[in-house]
C-alpha cells in the first residue's frame, strides 16, 4: 500500500516487525488451507453428486415397478377353439370344399390385431413415462423416509431428518428451517474459502475480517428476541430470521466488517459485491429482492455456495438469490395466505 494515498474505511493499520512475520506465516497458511479445502471441496462435491443419483435412480425403480404391477397380463389361453383355429384347425378339417372354413379362416387376421394393442412392448420407456407425469405436482417420500419432490424450476429438492438440499445446497430461509442442534462452527470449506478471499483483498489493499460467523439456535433466538423488543414482531422479522430459520447457523454465512447499509459504498463493501463470487460466496439478500428472500438488503452477508454456483449467481453484477434460481419461496408457514 502506498503511505502517501489517502485511507477510506477501515483498512489502514499500522504492523509491527513481529505482526508483519505473522502475517507472512498467516498468508502462507491460507494457501497450504487453500490447497487443502478444495481437494475435500471435489470429495464433498461428488458424495453429494453420487448420493442424489442414487435417490433419483430409487425413485425411479420404485415407481417403475409400481406401473409394473399394476399392469395387466395377457391371457394364456384362447377363450374359445373356434376363435383361434391356427394350424391344429386346419389339420383336423382339412375339407376345402366346405363354407363354414373360409369364415374361420378370416377370424385369425382378425384375432390378432385385436391382441396387439393390449401387449404392445413398443412405446415411451417406463423413465419416459415417470418423467411424463413429474413436472407438475410430483411430490413422495421414499422408502428411507427421505420426501423428495421438484421445484417449479426443475429442481430436485430433497428432505431428510429436518434438512432441505437442492442439489447439494442446504436451504435455510423462512420456508425451510434446520434443527435446533444442527451446526457447531463455520464449515471448514466456507473458512477456507474466506481466508483465500481475505488474502487476495488483501493484495488490493482491502482488509476484511468476520464480524459475525457462526450462530448457534440458542444465540439467533436470544438476538431476534431483542430485536422484536426494540423494533416489533413484524420490522424485526425484515432483518432478522427466527431461531432455526438462519443461515449463520449453518456455518456457511458470514456478515463482514460493518453491519450497516453503508458498507455497500465502502471500499471494502464495493469489493466484495464484485469478486466475492470468485471465492464460492454470493451476497445473499441484494436490494430490490426482499420479495424473493424474505429479508430487506443486507449488503454485509454473505453465502459460501462453492464457485460454480456463485458465478451464475453472480449475473454480471445483478444478483439472482437462491430463491429465484431454484424457483422457491421464503415464507413462514403461519404468515402464508391460505
Amino acid at each position: 500500500m502506498n503511505p502517501s494515498q489517502e485511507p477510506q474505511g477501515i483498512k489502514i493499520k499500522t504492523y509491527s516487525p513481529q505482526e508483519a512475520e505473522l502475517e507472512a506465516q498467516a498468508i502462507a497458511n491460507i494457501r497450504k488451507r487453500r490447497r487443502e479445502a478444495m481437494q475435500r471441496k471435489r470429495k464433498r462435491q461428488k458424495r453429494f453428486i453420487l448420493v442424489g443419483t442414487l435417490l433419483i435412480i430409487v425413485l425411479l425403480f420404485t415407481m417403475c415397478h409400481g406401473l409394473g404391477r399394476n399392469k395387466q397380463p395377457e391371457p394364456a389361453e384362447p377363450s374359445g377353439t373356434t376363435e383361434q383355429p391356427g394350424t391344429t384347425e386346419t389339420t383336423e378339417q382339412p375339407e376345402p370344399t366346405e363354407t363354414t372354413e373360409p369364415t374361420e379362416t378370416t377370424e385369425p387376421s382378425e384375432q390378432p390385431e385385436t391382441m396387439e394393442p393390449t401387449g404392445t412392448a413398443e412405446g415411451p420407456s417406463p423413465i419416459q413415462l415417470v418423467l411424463s407425469s413429474m413436472p407438475e405436482g410430483f411430490d413422495g417420500t421414499l422408502e428411507d423416509g427421505t420426501h423428495i419432490f421438484m421445484t417449479d424450476k426443475g429442481y430436485f429438492v430433497t428432505q431428510k431428518d429436518g434438512i432441505t438440499r437442492i442439489n447439494g445446497i442446504i436451504i435455510a430461509n423462512k420456508t425451510y428451517s434446520i434443527p435446533e442442534d444442527y451446526g457447531d462452527g463455520l464449515t471448514e470449506e466456507t473458512e477456507a474459502a474466506f481466508e483465500e478471499m481475505a488474502a487476495a483483498a488483501y493484495d488490493d489493499d482491502i482488509v476484511l475480517f468476520i464480524a459475525s460467523g457462526y450462530r448457534s439456535y440458542s444465540t439467533q433466538a436470544s438476538l431476534f428476541n431483542r430485536y422484536v423488543s426494540q423494533d416489533g414482531y413484524l420490522e424485526a422479522e425484515r432483518y432478522s430470521a427466527r431461531p432455526g430459520h438462519s443461515e449463520h447457523q449453518l456455518g456457511e454465512a458470514m456478515d463482514l466488517n460493518l453491519v450497516d447499509d453503508s458498507f455497500a459504498n465502502t471500499p471494502e463493501g464495493k469489493w466484495c459485491n464484485k469478486h466475492c463470487y470468485e471465492y464460492g460466496f454470493i451476497l445473499r439478500y441484494p436490494p430490490g429482492k426482499e420479495p424473493e428472500t424474505g429479508y430487506m438488503q443486507e449488503p454485509w452477508h454473505f453465502r459460501y455456495v462453492g464457485k460454480e454456483l456463485a458465478a451464475e449467481l453472480y449475473n454480471d453484477g445483478d444478483w439472482i438469490t437462491l430463491e429465484e434460481y431454484f424457483g422457491i419461496d421464503s415464507i413462514y408457514d403461519d404468515e402464508r395466505e391460505v
